[in-house]
């Protein structure tokens, strides 16, 4: 396996995938977004994803996973 791999752009995507599932099955943030996880910084992930800023949207795009104007609704889930 690649060291290199996950790469950040991978996480930051890999995080925000999981934002829409959530949404998706309707599950709270917290469930996901544990205080555990995330390297501590699960608070504020949610408070991002609360104020609709999305960080790693513009790769989602180009996976073709989905359009920024309907985040979170998904185009598919896998590449």
């Amino acid at each position: 396996m690649d060291p290199n791999w996950p790469s950040d752009g991978d996480e930051i995507v890999s995080i925000l995938w999981s934002y829409a599932a959530l949404r998706y099955l309707n599950i709270k943030p917290e469930m996901v977004f544990h205080s555990n996880g995330y390297k501590k910084d699960s608070k504020w992930l949610i408070d991002q994803f609360n104020n609709k800023n999305y960080a790693g949207l513009p790769l989602l795009e180009w996976m073709a996973l989905c359009n920024k104007e309907e985040f979170a609704i998904m185009k598919k889930w896998l590449r």
